[in-house]
């Protein structure tokens, strides 16, 4: 269903119909093809810059180093700026299944400690819930976290387009 090649178009305009509809005007003249009725428009957010720096310096690695990648099984060449602004998600609210395959990697005890309390402590877990704490939020939220490139993205899901 939704195997065509990806083109990508500018965003010119929006404005919210309704809660639930909103108009999008798009730069489509360098498409190349037209877009006719019937097809298929998946919008692919990017994530916030402020995030993806904030990961970028919490994993202590440069922006513009290049990695490989598999995305959809296809080896890829990206920088560490692109796979976190474009390909992974970074804005999911944490989870305890997330915090607890990052506990190993923290390395002070008093964090440590603050995080097995909060997993363990139900009052303390439904507050944190409740401040909306985001992936991007982890190298702040435990300073003493030393996690690899590799092992951190290995840990995060792809950025779900919206179809």
């Amino acid at each position: 269903m939704h195997d065509s090649p990806v083109k990508e178009a500018t965003l010119t305009s929006r404005k919210m119909l309704t809660s639930r509809f909103l108009f999008l005007r798009l730069d489509t003249s360098k498409l190349g093809t037209e877009i006719n009725i019937g097809d298929h428009l998946g919008i692919v957010p990017k994530n916030n810059l402020f995030d993806v720096f904030k990961v970028i310096l919490g994993l202590q690695v440069r922006p513009k180093k290049s990695y490989e990648f598999l995305i959809e099984g296809v080896p890829t060449i990206m920088t560490c700026e692109e796979v976190f602004s474009q390909t992974l998600d970074i804005t999911r609210t944490l989870t305890k299944g997330f915090l607890q395959k990052l506990a190993p990697f923290i390395k002070d005890v008093k964090e440590e400690i603050r995080l097995k309390n909060l997993l363990n402590n139900d009052v303390e877990w439904k507050t944190f819930e409740m401040e909306k704490y985001r992936v991007a939020h982890v190298f702040t939220l435990f300073t003493s976290l030393k996690i690899d490139f590799k092992s951190f993205v290995d840990l995060l899901e792809p950025i779900q387009p919206r179809w």
